[in-house]
């Protein structure tokens, strides 16, 4: 489906529809803070309604709704985006973050080390021994190791980014409780790699005789919630464990017994169900649901806008022989206005982009990246031989993704300001990311999420080859990997800093030209839900952290 639409038109339809959202403004509060220097930022928006709601769903059971399709949850081997929240309830890892405050906690492992030894350097993890799967059994190093190292062998992002850390031929366990990866040299990043939900432990034994139907009923998880039913892309229905070791590690036991958690392909038709009482939460809230909530408020609910990490990059793919010439991908940085895009196309969940990395990353340094001059672009692309409407480019959006459309649009209309000719089809997800992989596109719109708070994670998808040479850096330069590298492997503070200083440098000099747009994540509660210890959608998934205030609270009544 091709798309066209006028820059001046698009920006003050969305003026209106901002403007058709205000008043109300007297009902709600909003507070920003920096959760404990973690370096997440956190928008609390909440109602002004004193009196809490009263709560007409069934007491047992706390009722989320989620945006994105659920599929093959229960599952380690299919591990995607959209069944990270199911993987988080069902299973555990080894270490846990946590994003209020940047800390890598202990999780399965009771403990660790990192031994110097003749064969080489090796992260030595001690299981704990009241570790049990939900089938009671123990969970040993042999199933830690099948779960965390050869895993490593497997997942193509964690063997790109973890490949140079990790030697899998000589990482080994020893007995129930010693399990020994060995290092090809010391990383930073490691620990927090491990509580990646790619590195959830499973029961080995269970993985080796389990049918289709076991994974999808049957699943023995090593984490606090049992599956009781699953309705694919639909629906699932779990129940609290109570034998679940793990009580006082990662949360306390909720107040609930049963966590009803519906999928839904449109945000707008989760919020009518929430408006009208069938959800106590909902998680991943669209642009225009944000807006409507922040301008206007929502009776007896609390919402939150929490800075994750993501973020969507115009990549000029090194196959495409116009952006071999440097005038034409500066230009196509002078044509796009980032700040006004992030505000448009994201709302009140978009970020204006005044750095190289993520929000969330530490060692961050402040540069001026929107570039926005369309003058300077028509001279530059005349320079380059292009007259009006010479230069035409083809990309695609995902169609179920309202903020990645209404950017493909922006981007259409910028550049057609500067007679740049842009053609926009917009498919299926798994259409459309195909189509940006097998480089069936001129210029690729890729949204990403850094993989942890580290640097060197913002280029995880990055390295020869990703996207067909349509991400970020098509290539990494030589110095700039080597730095990178000097920033990941050291155990210094100091060292990291001078490093990813650096790293960001290089970027300002090499990449400016590429036009970066940040937007954060948000959800929503009622007044009897307590979100105090669940913030991050993005990394974490894991709404385990939700749960419904004491029975003796009035709403609960």
């Amino acid at each position: 489906m091709k798309r066209s639409v006028c820059l001046p038109a698009l920006i003050l339809a969305v003026a209106l529809t901002l403007t058709s959202c205000g008043g109300g403004q007297e009902n709600t509060s909003v507070v920003t803070t920096d959760a404990n220097g973690s370096g997440q930022s956190i928008t609390y928006v909440h109602s002004g309604e004193e009196v809490p709601m009263e709560r007409t769903l069934a007491a047992d059971t706390l009722y989320v709704g989620a945006y994105g399709e659920n599929f093959v949850t229960s599952t380690l081997n299919s591990v995607g985006y959209n069944n990270l929240i199911a993987i988080s309830l069902i299973y555990d890892t080894l270490f846990i973050k946590d994003f209020q405050t940047g800390e890598v906690k202990n999780g399965i492992a009771e403990r660790y080390e990192y031994l110097e030894t003749e064969e080489g350097l090796f992260l030595h993890i001690v299981i704990r021994p009241e570790a049990r799967f939900q089938s009671g059994e123990p969970i040993t190093a042999e199933d830690c190791y099948h779960s965390a190292v050869s895993r490593f062998a497997v997942l193509g992002t964690i063997r790109t980014y973890l490949g140079d850390t990790v030697n899998i031929e000589k990482s080994y366990y020893e007995g129930d409780r010693d399990l020994y990866i060995a290092l090809n040299q010391y990383d930073r990043t490691i620990l927090e790699c491990l509580s990646c939900q790619w590195f959830s432990i499973a029961n080995k034994s269970f993985e080796d005789t389990a049918t289709d139907d076991d994974f999808w009923d049957k699943v023995d998880g090593s984490g606090p919630f049992l599956i009781l039913e699953q309705n694919s892309g639909d629906s699932m229905l779990l129940q609290v464990d109570d034998d679940y070791w793990g009580w006082g590690i990662t949360c306390q036991r909720p107040s609930y017994d049963y966590l009803s958690v519906k999928f839904y392909s449109e945000s707008s038709v989760m919020m009518i169900d929430y408006e009208n009482g069938l959800l106590d939460a909902c998680l991943g809230l669209g642009v225009s649901e944000t807006g409507l909530i922040t301008s206007g408020g929502e009776a007896h609910s609390n919402l939150k806008i929490v800075s994750s990490g993501n973020y969507t990059v115009i990549c000029l793919p090194a196959y495409n022989e116009a952006f071999s010439d440097p005038r034409v991908r500066e230009a196509i940085s002078c044509a796009i206005d980032t700040d006004s895009a992030a505000k448009i196309a994201y709302g009140a969940l978009g970020i204006t982009m005044d750095a190289y990395v993520s929000s969330m990353a530490p060692y961050r340094k402040e540069y001026q990246t929107n570039r926005y001059d369309p003058e300077r672009a028509r001279g530059l692309l005349r320079e380059a031989g292009y007259e009006d409407g010479e230069l035409e480019l083809y990309t695609v959006v995902s169609s179920n993704d309202s903020a990645s459309v209404t950017l493909g649009e922006l981007v259409q209309a910028y550049l057609d300001e500067v007679g740049v000719k842009l053609t926009v089809e917009s498919y299926d997800f798994p259409t459309a990311i195909q189509l940006q992989r097998n480089g069936s596109v001129d210029l690729c719109i890729c949204t990403f999420y850094t993989m942890n708070s580290d640097i060197s994670g913002c280029f995880i998808q990055l390295p020869e080859g990703s996207y067909n040479q349509a991400a970020w850096l098509t290539q990494l330069d030589a110095r700039l990997d080597a730095k990178l590298k000097e920033g990941r492997y050291t155990d210094s503070d100091e060292a990291a800093g001078q490093a990813y200083d650096w790293v960001q440098d290089w970027l300002y000099e090499n990449m400016w030209y590429l036009p970066v747009v940040e937007y954060n994540t948000a959800f929503i509660c009622r007044d009897y839900v307590d979100d105090s210890g669940f913030d991050n959608l993005m990394h974490a998934r894991d709404i385990r952290n939700l749960d419904l205030l004491p029975t003796e609270s009035p709403a609960l009544s």
